[in-house]
């Protein structure tokens, strides 16, 4: 995916400032964790039960000119490049509010960073620093960021907390800083210490770890950064499956200033990821990137706060992805998107108009009202959380209104409201609104709430952590959903009917282990309850985390006129194999590093699995899919060459052919009669 987002000014009014981003939801999907190590569920074998699935509600916050409803702000999508487990997602112009000539920024969701937390209230001194929230009680605090994801964790006594309590951990260990995910990925980054600040301070990521093994290793251009906030240019991504992200740059990198970036499949082509660029003999999945100023005659006007601004000076900024559809935006003299031509059109289809202040440093135009903002005071009033803010979109001639006001606080004892509406050429309304003082999220969650077009209602946890607590139908059927205060797990969503329907409450349910000793494992559930009160039970390998059975609640089964009651139960195998794919050198060499992949997969036709297993309580009732995923020896990324179903003493074996790209080129039926799935 591809978002360019219109970046907010540093300016404003800090005691009511955060930075609203579309917050991740933290679900369970037990048919994902069953189906994770590199089979589908289309290619493994498929049962007559499924587990229970149990997850909240995915929120789309993006209306249809792709403006956030929380922040107001633009947020364009579309893929880019991607090949295996590498990809390249841009994310945003970097606003540099006076961009040097050469100084592109584009970032995507591979680059990370620690920022520092701002102290709420904040002092008038904040330059580099970031409002996360964080109270001045709670203690030092920072912000783990990887793409558009951001975890936030509070310092004492040599100690890191989840300040939300969302079940991840933060650890410095000198040379090097890890935010573990609430699923057990790693991301580390590569640290730096201030004098006289205990907190670890970091620019750049050096390699992302996940549970199942596969690891992403960054090259950048230099050492690592330490100055304050300035990170390194990536050279590229190497993975222990073989694949590369590769950077290219016109001339010197810079920071967000590539001009294109391949994803390459190195069992097949050799290149250094350390080099500054590789010579290549085959077609990859390639994004491009170019960026032509465009001189106005007439300026923009816009307050200048550095000597680089050129008020007269646009860009063209176009993205062409990996199957050569382009996207073109115009970006104004502050790099905010002014204007987007999508790949099937050929001149801009949307237009966008953003509260902006003027050169003179007090007036300002399409600012919802305010014309003025007296700088004086400027720690104090609304007017710099709008900057940056689309006031309106046009598409075909037909204008959508965007509002976006803040109500301060009078008493000074509880939260500002911040709230933003889109009302279409219709008349149809969507509104969000939620806390705009950091500090204060006990009392009012940094989203309140969501109101959608067809008028389906989304309510929020009034915490730092934010989950979707209620979610009301336009008939009026309403979902809650209830949290563990720890770790942020979802343990029940209760169903209430329409009022006066006469239908039951419905209830579903998950149970987690009471302590975290294991962070891969924790935040799975044990066992989950269906509306029906049928229970499924789930178990896990503590080394990566994936599902080793799935038992299900007690069903009838008639064998010879005899009905028996069984628990249905799905196991699953692995094993550790290796990657292998060319050197830098360009020989074919085996991956020291292992990854956890799947092998197989079984269940019994009509009797009680054996206790312990494998097998059957009965004889000859057991179905079992193996999984092939080649010899070991090269090329091999590990893609799934084929599955063996073996039952009742016959055995029948599909395999399947790859292009050097991943695709799936063929498929041999059972028919076939091969002896083995050898091919790539």
């Amino acid at each position: 995916m591809f978002v360019v987002t219109a970046t907010e000014q540093t300016l404003g009014w800090r005691a009511m400032h955060r930075t609203i981003s579309t917050r991740l939801i933290h679900y369970v999907t037990l048919t994902a964790l069953l189906f994770g190590f590199g089979v589908s569920p289309a290619q493994a074998q498929s049962q007559t039960w499924a587990p229970v699935v149990i997850t909240p509600p995915i929120v789309d916050t993006i209306d249809e000119n792709f403006v956030s409803v929380i922040s107001g702000k633009l947020a364009f999508t579309l893929p880019a490049a991607r090949l295996g487990d590498v990809s390249f997602t841009p994310i945003s112009t970097n606003n540099t509010f006076a961009r040097p000539a050469t100084y592109y920024g584009l970032m995507d969701t591979n680059y990370g960073s620690i920022a520092i937390c701002m102290p709420s209230p904040p002092s008038q001194s904040y330059a580099g620093t970031t409002d996360c929230s964080v109270p001045s009680t709670a203690g030092p605090g920072l912000q783990a960021i990887y793409g558009r994801e951001r975890a936030t964790f509070t310092l004492a006594n040599g100690q890191y907390s989840s300040y939300p309590q969302d079940g991840s951990t933060f650890v410095d260990n000198g040379s090097a800083c890890t935010w573990t995910k609430r699923d057990g990925t790693q991301i580390v980054y590569a640290a730096y210490h201030v004098s006289g600040d205990p907190r670890c301070y970091s620019n750049n990521i050096s390699q992302i770890i996940h549970p199942d093994g596969r690891i992403a290793t960054y090259y950048y251009s230099g050492a690592f950064s330490t100055q304050l906030f300035q990170g390194s240019p990536i050279l590229s991504i190497a993975t222990n499956s073989g694949y590369l992200l590769k950077y290219n740059y016109s001339g010197t990198p810079t920071l967000g200033g590539e001009t294109s970036v391949v994803a390459i499949n190195r069992a097949f082509e050799t290149c250094d990821p350390s080099a500054t660029a590789c010579t290549l003999t085959a077609a990859w999945p390639t994004a491009t990137v170019s960026r032509q100023d465009k001189i106005l005659a007439v300026s923009d006007g816009f307050w200048a706060n550095t000597a680089n601004y050129n008020p007269y000076r646009h860009s063209t900024l176009t993205i062409e992805d990996a199957t050569h559809k382009k996207h073109v935006f115009e970006l104004d003299s502050y790099d905010r998107v002014i204007s987007y031509q999508p790949p099937q059109a050929t001149s801009p289809v949307y237009f966008y108009t953003i509260c902006t202040m003027l050169s003179d440093g007090t007036s300002l135009i399409n600012c919802f009202g305010y014309t003025t903002w007296d700088q004086t005071l400027k720690y104090w009033q609304p007017q710099g959380m709008l900057l940056g803010i689309v006031r309106s979109a046009t598409r075909n001639g037909q204008t959508w209104s965007y509002g976006y006001a803040i109500t301060p606080d009078t008493s000074y004892q509880g939260p500002s409201i911040w709230s933003h509406t889109v009302t279409n050429p219709l008349g149809r309304r969507m509104q969000a609104q939620g806390n705009a003082t950091p500090g204060l999220e006990h009392s009012f969650g940094p989203v309140d709430s969501i109101s959608h077009y067809d008028g389906t209602i989304e309510n929020y946890e009034r915490s730092v952590r934010n989950y979707i607590a209620k979610q009301q139908t336009p008939a009026g059927i309403t979902r809650i959903y209830g949290y563990s205060p720890d770790r942020g797990n979802l343990l029940q969503i209760q169903t209430n009917p329409i009022s006066g329907s006469g239908e039951s409450i419905i209830s579903q349910s998950a149970i987690y282990p009471s302590t975290c000793a294991n962070i891969i494992t924790c935040n799975k559930p044990t066992s989950v309850q269906d509306a029906n009160t049928n229970t499924s039970y789930f178990t896990y390998d503590p080394a990566h985390g994936g599902v080793l059975t799935v038992t299900g609640p007690a069903v009838n089964t008639a064998i010879d006129s005899t009905v028996n009651s069984v628990h249905p139960q799905i196991r699953s195998t692995y094993m550790q194999r290796y990657a292998w794919y060319r050197s830098n050198s360009g020989v074919m060499t085996r991956e020291t590093r292992p990854i956890w992949v799947k092998t197989s997969e079984s269940y019994c036709r009509s009797s009680e699995p054996a206790s312990p297993g494998p097998g059957c309580s009965a004889t000859n009732d057991e179905v079992v899919t193996s999984l092939d995923y080649g010899p070991d020896s090269g090329p091999n990324n590990l893609m799934l060459r084929g599955s063996t179903l073996s039952s009742g003493g016959q055995t029948l074996r599909t395999c399947y052919g790859h292009d050097p790209r991943g695709n799936t080129i063929w498929k041999a039926s059972p028919n076939a009669n091969r002896t083995g799935c050898p091919d790539y």
